[in-house]
């Protein structure tokens, strides 16, 4: 590889790790996409380095979406066309997506846990008698002399 190469391949790196946009990073080099896709599809070393790229993309995104859902967003506040402050606004559906995102065992209702399917008919019964005996026993609280 001659040190051209290893220059446009570099700077379309770089450009895809902090971008994570393709399109973009093919402008700066100036390569087209088709150009781009091809190399990778044939240089293994080439493809790892993309792949690498784009994961430091988006744990970059993923670290804003974090700063935002814990820091807020600041948005100016006008009058009469002047800027008379800011807010900050909080997205608390942001939080949950990170939520259910890194725990969706405690936030995300669609995700089952493996444990919870892993009771035999017989345990069920018996937890259900016992559960229907303690309801039975406050419904019918003792009775006092």
């Amino acid at each position: 590889m001659t040190y051209d190469d290893c220059a446009w391949r570099q700077a379309f790196l770089d450009s895809l790790r902090v971008t994570g946009n393709v399109s973009a990073a093919a402008r700066l080099v100036d390569k087209s996409r088709a150009s781009l896709y091809r190399m990778r599809r044939v240089d293994s070393d080439f493809a790892a380095a993309w792949q690498d790229a784009l994961e430091e993309a988006v744990d970059w995104l993923e670290l804003e979406a974090l700063r935002r859902a814990v820091e807020g967003t600041e948005e100016n506040r006008f009058s009469k066309g002047e800027i008379v402050g800011t807010i900050t606004r909080y997205s608390d559906s942001l939080l949950m997506f990170l939520l259910k995102a890194r725990r969706p065992w405690l936030y995300d209702r669609r995700v089952v846990r493996s444990d919870q399917n892993n009771i035999d008919e017989d345990s069920f019964d018996a937890l259900r008698s016992a559960l229907e005996e303690k309801l039975d026993r406050l419904a019918d609280p003792p009775v006092q002399d």
